[in-house]
């Protein structure tokens, strides 16, 4: 799978951020496409509202980016910071994109 092969999923970083490699942005591209796929599907199954979905993933992002802070000694106020502004980063460009249902 490559990133043109996800469209709407993610727009292809030109330059990783520091102490990211390109492959580390495909492997992150993927694990996103992999996650999105997953969550779909369950919600179809389980037929989820838009509200429970959205809810469950953040509650997710929180613990993964809480524990990562946690165990790597990161400042959770700084960390917290970080992860809000990707979340609205990546809310914002997808917002503007097509809907791929």
């Amino acid at each position: 799978m490559t990133l043109e092969a996800c469209p709407g999923i993610l727009q292809t970083v030109k330059t990783p951020p520091s102490g990211l490699t390109s492959t580390d942005m495909w492997h992150g591209a993927r694990l996103v496409r992999a996650l999105l796929l997953l969550t779909a599907e369950y919600a179809r199954e389980h037929t989820l509202s838009d509200t429970v979905l959205v809810g469950a993933l953040g509650s997710a992002f929180g613990t993964a980016g809480a524990g990562a802070a946690r165990a790597n000694g990161h400042d959770p106020v700084a960390y917290e910071a970080v992860l809000a502004q990707h979340i609205s980063r990546v809310f914002r460009a997808e917002f503007v994109g097509p809907t791929y249902h």
